[in-house]
């Protein structure tokens, strides 16, 4: 999947989020972590 094809509100949000987490070094709290793979592996 292409970034500039993503349409899905959900598909942006991941994406965000994952370069969020780049920008941040990949440090998250682990109930923000339970919190995102509970939802998105569903």
């Amino acid at each position: 999947m292409l970034y500039g094809q993503v349409q899905e509100p959900w598909a942006r949000k991941m994406i965000l989020l994952l370069m969020e987490l780049g920008a941040s070094g990949w440090k998250l709290p682990p109930e923000a972590n339970e919190y995102y793979f509970q939802h998105t592996s569903s």
